[in-house]
C-alpha cells in the first residue's frame, strides 16, 4: 500500500505543469519575457516528453495567445517551437488568435473609412423615347466607357412634375451616386419605376404626362452634360412608332390652326344687298324704259354670334378627340399585327429546326445501317 501511495505521489510530481512564462500579465517588455522563456527552457534542456517537463497544450495556448496580443512575435515564435520540439501541437491556438486580430484590424480600418468624407457621383446615362416614356439607363460609373461599380443599392427615386431624384449607395461607403435632371416636359409619377441589371446599371421608365415626341431630353437646351448619350437600340425600337405619332401630331395640329386656310371663303349677304346684285327686270309691257332704278343700299357687315363660335369651337375639339381616339386604335392594331407576326415567324422557324433536326437523325440513321 505503501509501495502505490508512493508511485502515485511520483507521477504527480511528474506531471505538474510548469508554465514557461510565469504571471506572464506583469511582463512589461519583450526582452524581459524572452529572459524567462531563456531560463525556463534551460531547466528541461533535453527532456522531449512535454508531461516531464510539465507541458500541456492548455498552457500553451495561454502563453500564445498572451505573446501574439502584444505583438510580440519573437516570443510567439519561440514559444511555438518550445512546444512542437515537445510534441505539444499549437497550430489551433496560432490560427485562432491570428482570426481575432485580423478581426480587429479590420474594424479598425473600416472606422477610419467612414471618417473619410463621401463622394458624390453624377452617373452616365444613355436614353431614348417613345410617344408615352422616357427611358433613361443608368451605369454606376462616371463615364459610360469606365468599368461600372457592383453592389450599388437604390436609397431613394422621387418623381416631381419635371424633376427625377435618383439616388444609389454601394458597399463602399466613400461613394454614392446622384441623378437629379429636370427633363423638357412634366412626367407621371405613379406609372415611373426602376428595374436595377446585374452589371452595375439600372433602367428609368418614365411615363410622360401626355403623349409627346420630345426635341430633347432636357428642359433647358444647353443643360446636357458630357457623360449623357443616346440609348440608340432602344431608340430604334420605337422609331417606327415615334414616326407615326409624329405624322399624327401634324395632322391634328394643321386641323386645330384656326389660322388655317379654309376652303370656304364666302361672304354673309344681306337680302338688299342680293336685290342690289341681281340683273334688272324687264320693265312691264307699255312702261317707260326710261326709268330711274333706287338706289343701291350699302351692306353692313355681318356680325358672328358668340354661341357659334362657342359650337364650332366644340366641334373642333370633338374633331380632335375623334382623330386620337382613331390614332390609339390604329397603334393598337399595329402592336397587334407585329405580335401576331412575331408569333407566327417562331412557329415557323421552330418547324423548320423540327424538321431540321428529323432530317439529320434519319441521315445518321442511315449512315449508321451503311457503316
Amino acid at each position: 500500500m505503501r509501495l502505490v501511495l508512493l508511485a502515485a505521489i511520483a507521477c504527480g510530481s511528474a506531471m505538474a505543469v510548469t508554465p514557461l512564462l510565469p504571471d506572464h500579465e506583469h511582463f512589461v517588455s519583450e526582452a524581459d519575457a524572452l529572459d524567462t522563456l531563456a531560463a525556463a527552457l534551460a531547466k528541461i534542456e533535453g527532456v522531449e516528453d512535454a508531461g516531464k517537463a510539465g507541458l500541456d497544450k492548455k498552457t500553451g495556448a495561454t502563453e500564445l495567445e498572451f505573446a501574439m496580443g502584444r505583438g510580440w512575435w519573437a516570443l510567439s515564435k519561440q514559444l511555438v517551437s518550445a512546444y512542437r520540439a515537445r510534441k505539444v501541437d499549437l497550430t489551433a491556438p496560432v490560427y485562432n488568435t491570428a482570426s481575432r486580430i485580423k478581426k480587429q484590424i479590420q474594424h479598425l480600418q473600416e472606422s477610419l473609412q467612414a471618417q473619410k468624407a463621401t463622394r458624390i457621383i453624377s452617373p452616365a446615362f444613355r436614353w431614348a423615347q417613345s410617344p408615352s416614356a422616357v427611358f433613361l439607363e443608368q451605369k454606376f460609373s462616371h463615364k459610360w466607357d469606365a468599368p461600372a461599380t457592383l453592389g450599388c443599392k437604390q436609397d431613394r427615386f422621387s418623381v416631381k412634375n419635371r424633376r427625377i431624384s435618383f439616388h444609389a449607395a454601394c458597399k463602399d461607403k466613400r461613394k454614392r451616386f446622384h441623378l437629379d435632371i429636370d427633363l423638357f416636359r412634366p412626367l407621371d409619377a405613379t406609372l415611373s419605376s426602376v428595374t436595377f441589371n446585374s452589371v452595375g446599371r439600372a433602367t428609368l421608365t418614365l411615363r410622360k404626362s401626355t403623349n409627346a415626341t420630345w426635341p430633347r431630353l432636357f428642359r433647358r437646351g444647353d443643360a446636357k452634360p458630357s457623360n449623357v448619350h443616346t440609348w440608340h437600340a432602344m431608340s430604334e425600337r420605337y422609331a417606327a412608332e415615334l414616326k407615326d405619332f409624329a405624322e399624327v401630331e401634324a395632322n391634328l395640329s394643321k386641323s386645330a390652326d384656326p389660322k388655317a386656310p379654309q376652303a370656304d371663303n364666302s361672304t354673309e349677304v344681306s337680302p338688299k344687298q342680293e336685290e342690289a346684285q341681281a340683273p334688272p327686270a324687264e320693265p312691264p309691257v307699255g312702261a317707260s324704259a326710261t326709268a330711274v332704278p333706287e338706289a343701291d343700299a350699302v351692306a353692313e357687315p355681318a356680325v358672328e354670334d358668340p354661341a357659334s363660335l362657342a359650337a364650332a369651337k366644340q366641334l373642333g375639339q370633338e374633331e380632335i378627340n375623334a382623330l386620337e381616339a382613331a390614332w390609339r386604335t390604329a397603334r393598337e392594331k399595329i402592336l397587334e399585327i407585329n405580335a401576331r407576326a412575331r408569333a407566327e415567324k417562331a412557329l415557323v422557324q421552330s418547324a423548320a429546326e423540327a424538321r431540321a433536326a428529323a432530317i439529320r437523325a434519319e441521315f445518321a440513321a442511315k449512315r449508321a445501317q451503311a457503316a
